[in-house]
């Protein structure tokens, strides 16, 4: 199931099917790179994507979350985004 999230931004798109509650893998799209990471959450993960595509916090132009069996990469959104 593809959705864009009105609600969080229009520039973030989740796979997640309703009711998951596994870990999160976060793709966003830079002007000449992309970053993958996991979250253990969905939750975690909303939150990254929403400040990833805020030009002044994150920078990013587009933001995608999927379902994923990785590992965990950052156990919360402000872990990646400013302690890294």
């Amino acid at each position: 199931m593809s959705l864009l999230l009105d609600d969080i931004r229009p520039d973030v798109v989740t796979n997640v099917a309703d009711g998951y509650e596994g870990h999160c893998k976060l793709i966003v799209q830079g002007s000449y790179s992309e970053e993958v990471v996991v979250f253990p959450n969905l939750e975690e993960a909303k939150s990254a994507a929403t400040a990833a595509v805020e030009p002044v916090v994150g920078g990013y132009h587009g933001a995608e979350i999927e379902m994923t069996t990785d590992a965990v990469t950052h156990e919360t959104a402000e872990e990646w985004l400013f302690l890294d």
